[in-house]
Formats: structure tokens, sequence, C-alpha cells
């Protein structure tokens, strides 16, 4: 499929192109934050940003990797627009950051500078996973390809990534696979373990405790995960011959469009020790079954302009999610 980017779009990337530049030239600015730092997390507690964000809080106070104490706000609603429009309004950019994710950059398709962030770090790569109830009739994802009268499942998903990810597999699977969209993972956990849910797109880290208290069952995982004592190996989708649906979830830290380049080069630093420490590679990253894929601000810029913004452009442009 040959995309078509809108003016808008190639906005966005000169936005990032000049905000690294300017950042690469301010590395000795001197910036040191003054007053306590928000993380804000475009969603509501549970799911994975909130763990994102509470494990930055808990690492940066217990190292002491900035000058001033961190915490965690939410700002939940319209897949990450809210937290966007909040950061962007701060009267101190350089004193907020923003945990953000593969799916949250699906708001930036028709611009708007309250839609619009700089990065300053990613920190890791979060697999997909295709989750059901224990007790389903479906122990296996094979048996979804053999079910008797169709297939007909209702799927829980937090966003509109992990709707175009069930929207996809119903097209490899041929069968009817319809989407129901919450507010938060947790929900979703809820809605497969209340009997409301056939099915649901989660990451493990969402997924581990229903898991690990026999509520939960993997079938397939869109990317390779690594199996733990808590969560099993799963086949990939592709090693069950379905391919091309090797999605995966980035996860990022961003600031303000208008955060000073000193600012932003400082907490750039701040992530770059971050990632190092034990209770990060270990007891997030490895714990939660994630891969510790840090970019700095520089290598993130690439990254979403060479890889995240040209799918982000064709799904829109697919129509699948209008």
């Amino acid at each position: 499929m040959k995309v078509k980017y809108s003016a808008c779009f190639y906005c966005i990337v000169l936005l990032l192109s000049i905000a690294s530049l300017s950042a690469r030239g301010a590395q000795e600015d001197g910036f040191v934050p003054t007053s306590p730092v928000e993380v804000v997390v475009p969603a509501a507690g549970g799911g994975g940003s909130d763990l994102l964000a509470t494990t930055i809080v808990d690492i940066a106070g217990q190292y002491r990797l900035a000058e001033v104490p961190l915490s965690a706000v939410h700002k939940p609603g319209g897949s990450g627009l809210a937290g966007f429009a909040y950061v962007n309004s701060r009267p101190d950019p350089d004193h907020t950051l923003m945990v953000v994710n593969t799916p949250h950059l699906l708001v930036l398709h028709d611009g708007g500078m309250n839609r619009q962030l700089v990065p300053i770090a990613r920190l890791a790569v979060d697999p997909i996973l295709l989750v059901v109830p224990y007790d389903s009739p479906y122990r296996e994802f094979n048996d979804l390809r053999t079910r008797a009268g169709g297939l007909d499942l209702l799927v829980g998903t937090a966003d509109n990534f992990d709707r175009y990810c069930v929207l996809q597999l119903n097209a490899k699977l041929a069968g009817n696979l319809r989407t129901i969209y919450y507010n938060s993972s947790s929900f979703i956990v809820t809605g497969m373990t209340h009997g409301q849910l056939d099915a649901g797109i989660l990451n493990p880290s969402e997924a581990v405790e229903g898991i690990a208290s026999g509520k939960l069952r993997v079938l397939a995982a869109f990317t390779p995960i690594f199996p733990s004592d808590t969560i099993p190996a799963a086949p990939t989708l592709a090693e069950l011959g379905i391919e091309g649906l090797d999605y995966e979830i980035s996860r990022y830290v961003m600031g303000s469009v208008a955060m000073s380049t000193g600012a932003r080069a400082y907490w750039n630093r701040v992530f770059s020790d971050l990632v190092r420490v034990s209770e990060w590679t270990e007891g997030y990253v490895r714990a939660h079954m994630l891969s510790g894929a840090f970019l700095d601000m520089d290598e993130t810029e690439s990254y979403l302009v060479d890889v995240e913004f040209p799918w982000v452009r064709e799904i829109w442009e697919s129509g699948l999610l209008q």
C-alpha cells in the first residue's frame, strides 16, 4: 500500500527534527528542576502505562536521579487526547513528563498543537497477547480455527491500536471478532473473569495477575515473549502460520512542545541512568516480560519517523478506525 502523507504529518516530523537538533546543541544548558515533577499517565490506573509511570517514580526517588520528587498523575480519556492536552497546557512544561505508548501515536493523525509532544526516550518494548478466560472453550489458538458454526467472539480492547490488531486478526481467521472499548485494561480483565467478554488484548504486565491466579489463559502472542514462572510460553501468530501481524508496543517518555531544550537534554540523561539499574532491568523489564530497548532522544526521533508514523498513517488511511 502506498501511503500519502498529509501536510500536518510532515509538520509533526519537522517539529520532532527541529526539537532534536536544538536539544543536541543544549547538552550543557544547565537546566536543573526546581519543583516537583508530574509524570502524566494518559489512562486510568491499573494498566501498562500506570505501571511504567509508577516504576519511573519509584526508581527515580530511590536513586535520587532527579533533584526533585516525581509523582504520577492520571489523565484518562480519548485514547491519550486528554493527557496530550493536559501536558501542553501546563504552565511549566519543563516539570511535566508523559508516558506514551505506540497506541497513543494514533491521535497524531490529524494534528493540532494540543496533540503534539517531543520525544525524550524510548524505554522498553511490550509484546501483545490474545487472552481468554481460563474456562473458555478455546483451550488453544487452533480451536478458534475449527469452531463449529463459525467463530464469533467479543474481544475487549483498550485503544484503537488494540482494535486494529483484532481487525487484522479477524481478516486472517475469516471469523466474527467483535471489539468493545474499555478505558483501562483492568476492566478488560474484569470483563473476562465475569463472563462479559470472550477474549481480550493485553500485554504481559496486564495479564500476569489473572494468569497466575488461574483466571486467564494466553492463546497467542503477536511477537515473541519470554516465558516466566507466572506466564508460560505462548506461540506467536507467525509460528501458528499467520504472517504479517508482528505488532508490539513501544513505551516512551515525552514532553510538551514547549519544553526547553535544556530540560529535554536533562531528562534524557536521567532516563539513560534509570534504565541501567537492576530495579529497572530485573524488577520491571524482566519481571513483566518486556524487552529492554532503550533509545535516546535522537534515536527515538528517528524510530518514530522511520517506523511508527508510517504505519500510523496506514491505519488511518485504511479507514478501519473511522
